[in-house]
């Protein structure tokens, strides 16, 4: 019997969420751990109001990249954020090359306060270096799309420190998929480290 995902979304309605196989219940899963919103449930993200409250404190430091994997999310809280007198930009797939190239610029220049943008179109070649904070909503699988896009708020000659949050939701207390996905990515970028380190090269090359 192939597996198979079934998710109450609202019981006064008993509309439900169907996952035929296992690609489509962890991206289900994510989705539910972010927000029940994003496929058609009740508006209950705690990550998303605590990260909106965090926004709002004075210490809080813009401008900011929060980083998402769902473009849904992207349209759903952009409105949001929008209401909340944000100066809001977007990067997804659907972001055209001559866009991206706005985006960054007004990004660097202190035009956006947040940039909502998917870790897979902002990990190449992309400065974001004016960020002084970075929120991290939602990830998914691949360790190159977090790798890459961590190090997008950095810069050699930067003075300032970049601030970062990693969100990860709790169901009833347990973890959640979100740590699975966390637990994997660091995991990996250790592996990854330890690959590049001076002297696991030099072993390798004798």
């Amino acid at each position: 019997m192939k597996p198979f995902f079934k998710a109450l979304l609202d019981q006064q309605t008993d509309d439900t969420l169907l996952a035929p196989n296992t690609m489509v219940q962890g991206i289900r899963l994510m989705q539910l751990a972010s927000n029940p919103a994003l496929v058609g449930g009740l508006p209950v993200a705690a990550k998303w109001r605590y990260m909106l409250e965090r926004l709002e404190q004075a210490t809080w430091e813009e401008p900011t990249i929060i980083w998402t994997a769902f473009k849904e999310t992207v349209k759903q809280l952009g409105e949001a954020m929008r209401k909340r007198g944000w100066s809001v930009a977007e990067l997804t797939g659907d972001t055209s090359q001559k866009k991206r190239t706005e985006v960054r610029h007004a990004f660097q220049e202190g035009k956006i306060d947040v940039l909502l943008a998917h870790p897979g179109v902002g990990k190449f070649g992309l400065n974001l270096s004016a960020a002084n904070s970075v929120v991290w909503l939602e990830k998914s699988w691949p360790a190159d799309d977090y790798y890459q896009a961590s190090f997008r708020a950095r810069h050699l000659h930067k003075q300032s420190t970049v601030h970062q949050l990693e969100l990860l939701a709790l169901a009833n207390g347990q973890p959640t998929i979100d740590h699975a996905v966390h637990n994997l990515l660091k995991s990996r970028v250790t592996s990854t480290r330890k690959l590049t380190a001076t002297d696991v090269l030099k072993a390798w090359v004798r």
